[in-house]
């Protein structure tokens, strides 16, 4: 049986996947060291550098090669296992062939006619030059020769090359030689993706699950003897088949016959383990433990954080991404910003030039001209008709002509003429009625001349009523008319200032445009400085010349009426920039991408099987490195739909980036907090010892500090949970146990005599 010392010093080279007639393969190397420990019993041939070890699925055969590292021209035993997956039985005879291949020249051949022993070849194969080879096997059955591509083969230019060869990670499982596999025999399928009820899920068959008490287990080849227990949570059952939760995933090489064999071996290895390391203690006087700083507390119940670890990558919080377009085609005449620099709400960080803002603008100040003129007329005709209406008032009293000469004012016109020429007319009338009635009455003038002015009386009312009620109208239709006037000019004005809005001006621009037009309006005519300071247009005026629009627009005259401005919407950093002088921009062209990161978006991938544990609001420690340690957030955002292409949902985290740390497009990893389990024994993860390969809590007991090897169920960043090895109640150590695992390592390596007791 191989030593269980040369299986923990297996390290992994690679692992790949060939697809066809290769299909999987999984090749690793040995020290140096544990070839000098290996076992001639098993057929395992290990040279004076190190080994390597090569396990090959194919569609009919599964290959387990072992051989030492490869000298050029130096010949080298190859082991090769080799297992029937359709009858689960060892190659008992018939040929096997090693092709083996350097780039385009001619392979090599290498036939062995027939097993050393049931199912294990032993070819001696000689490279005769240095580098990587490929190789394959050909093996004849039924008629078919099946060719087994195998992983390259390197060969070394000389032993000294190979005594400094790299030695690869070690690989931990549970020995399962392939004589006892064979027996059984057992077998290992891949774990596929079955439709199940619930959807594609990962399944396997029913033989391959092993009760363990209240835990469900299955057995994942990891290597041609190499096995590993992974704890399952099962889903529902159908057609002998099992839908597996967790603790798998597709394409693991599941035991599906045979797995409580592998059970047992694993049972006797612990078995063994427990036996070597019983009888061991550290005695330490209480001197020694107060000089160590050694603290023991109370092994007991306690909760596991069960997280979930998701890939994820930075991104750029969308919400507040800006495209900067021109609202108008025009000509960029200065930028003011690059990528990389920061901008302000409102800030100006180019201008352009539009002959349709152009347009737009001449139109505005024709109209803003025509209001005026408008409200010009409107004044004057409100003060004809005040004064008009205020003459005809004046009238009603019959007032003297002597009274109406006195009575005058800044708005007349030719109505007021009429009007007060009828007026006289008649009062004259009135006079020479009154005088002829008096003469006539005293018989002093005749009928006749009575009668006349009579009718020269009755013919001046008539007129002056006719004059006056003519006058009122008019005045009235004039003064609504021009009401009218204006309020049309109001509309086309606004109608303008609008379209000063669609082409991009804010009010602060409109502001400076009216103010422009005043100053363009007045003249030249010296106005009389004001000297209040509550003035709103004085206000106004001497805010648009701070804002240096309208110094801009009085210096240059009429050379910057075409320009508008493009402003940053909110605080943000250019991230990118599409604009250069001269350049002529469409009302399509991005001239600028602007963002703001004081906040960022952490998407991250939650794949299938962690669906039904991942909420949202769920708390998340973000890992961005080194640098940055983790972030602490929570999940604001599951997206209710799988991937087609990924098959992983979207979950989203929303992070504070003030600092600026946190870097768009840097890829990430999360844990996700999704549940807390309850647990009989609870330790802290950093009291857990590792010893010869095993993890290991020091235990007091009357004896000493004794080692136990334990086992592990949930295990997070702080704390573990311990499924055997250590009952609640029990006292350990918590602080500086690597001081007794010290003192252990001095005995084991012969610093004390007596009996695995440190003193």
């Amino acid at each position: 049986m191989k030593p269980k010392t040369l299986l923990t010093l297996l390290c992994v080279l690679g692992v790949g996947i060939a697809i066809g007639v290769a299909g999987q393969y999984y090749y690793s190397t040995l020290a140096p060291a544990a070839s000098a420990a290996s076992s001639d019993s098993h057929d395992h041939v290990h040279g004076e550098g190190g080994s390597a070890q090569v396990t090959v699925w194919s569609e009919r055969f599964e290959i387990f090669l072992e051989h030492p590292l490869i000298a050029v021209n130096k010949p080298t035993q190859f082991v090769t296992h080799i297992t029937d997956l359709v009858t689960l039985e060892p190659r008992r005879q018939g040929p096997m062939t090693f092709i083996l291949r350097y780039g385009s020249q001619a392979p090599v051949e290498h036939v062995d006619m027939k097993p050393a022993r049931e199912g294990i070849y032993t070819p001696a194969l000689t490279f005769p030059r240095a580098g990587d080879w490929n190789v394959s096997l050909k093996i004849p059955l039924a008629g078919r020769d099946y060719v087994v591509d195998l992983p390259p083969v390197k060969v070394y230019a000389s032993q000294a090359q190979i005594d400094h060869a790299p030695v690869a990670a070690e690989i931990e499982g549970i020995s399962f030689l392939k004589e006892q596999q064979w027996k059984i025999p057992s077998k290992t399928e891949p774990v596929e993706i079955r439709q199940t009820a619930a959807g594609p899920s990962v399944t396997v068959p029913e033989s391959a699950i092993v009760d363990e008490g209240a835990e469900r287990i299955a057995f994942v080849q990891l290597a041609g003897e190499t096995f590993e227990e992974r704890l399952l949570t099962l889903g529902t059952r159908a057609d002998g088949f099992v839908e597996v939760l967790s603790g798998l995933s597709a394409g693991d090489r599941v035991v599906t016959s045979g797995a409580r064999a592998v059970a047992e071996a694993q049972h006797r290895a612990d078995g063994q383990q427990h036996a070597l390391g019983s009888d061991q203690f550290v005695s330490l006087t209480q001197d020694q433990i107060e000089r160590f700083e050694i603290e023991v507390a109370t092994a007991g119940a306690g909760e596991v954080d069960v997280h979930v670890s998701l890939p994820g990558q930075i991104a750029i919080n969308t919400d507040r991404l800006a495209h900067i377009m021109p609202n108008a085609v025009g000509v960029v005449r200065q930028v003011f910003k690059n990528v990389g620099d920061t901008v302000k709400a409102g800030e100006v960080i180019a201008w352009l030039e539009s002959s349709e803002l152009g347009k737009a603008k001449v139109d505005y100040l024709t109209k803003w001209a025509e209001l005026g003129c408008c409200s010009m007329d409107l004044t004057r005709a409100q003060q004809i008709y005040d004064s008009t209406i205020g003459l005809l008032e004046t009238l009603k009293s019959a007032p003297s002509l002597e009274t109406i000469r006195q009575t005058g004012g800044e708005a007349l016109d030719s109505n007021h003429t009429l009007l007060v020429s009828a007026y006289a007319e008649l009062v004259l009338s009135i006079s020479a009625y009154e005088r002829e009635k008096s003469l006539f009455e005293k018989k002093i003038s005749s009928e006749k001349d009575y009668l006349a002015a009579e009718n020269a009386f009755k013919k001046a009312d008539a007129k002056y009523a006719a004059t006056r009620d003519s006058i009122a109208f008019e005045v009235k239709r004039s003064l609504l008319e021009a009401q009218r006037a204006l309020q049309v000019r109001q509309i086309e004005l606004q109608g303008a200032e609008r379209n000063l809005y669609v082409l991009g001006l804010n009010t602060a621009d409109i502001n400076d445009i009216q103010l422009f037009a005043r100053r363009q309006t007045s003249g030249g005519v010296q106005e009389q400085e004001c000297d209040d300071p509550n003035c709103s247009e004085c206000t106004a005026e001497r805010a648009g010349q701070q804002s240096g629009y309208l110094t801009v627009q009085t210096n240059t005259q009429d050379e910057r009426l075409a320009w508008y401005p493009l402003r940053a919407p909110f605080d943000a950093t250019v991230i990118e920039k599409h604009i250069t002088l001269g350049e002529k921009l469409g009302d399509e062209s991005s001239a600028f991408t602007i963002a703001d990161l004081t906040t960022v978006w952490v998407d991250l991938s939650v794949f299938q099987k962690d669906l039904p544990y991942v909420r949202q609001g769920q708390p998340v420690a973000v890992s961005v490195g080194s640098e940055n340690g983790k972030v602490a957030g929570r999940i604001d955002y599951l997206g209710p739909i799988v991937g087609e292409r990924t098959r992983t949902a979207l979950a989203r985290v929303v992070l504070d980036n003030h600092s600026g740390t946190l870097r768009p497009g840097t890829f990430v990893t999360a844990e996700v907090l999704v549940d807390m389990v309850a647990a009989k024994v609870v330790v802290p993860k950093d009291v857990v010892q590792d010893m010869d390969d095993r993890p290991t809590v020091f235990v007091q007991t009357d004896h000493g500090f004794e080692p136990r090897t334990v086992s592990f169920g949930l295990v997070n960043d702080l704390v573990v949970e311990i499924t055997s090895g250590l009952r609640p109640g029990e006292r350990i150590v918590v602080k500086n146990g690597f001081r007794l695992k010290a003192e252990l390592e001095k005995v084991a390596g012969g610093a004390h005599a007596g009996h695995g007791h440190a003193h």
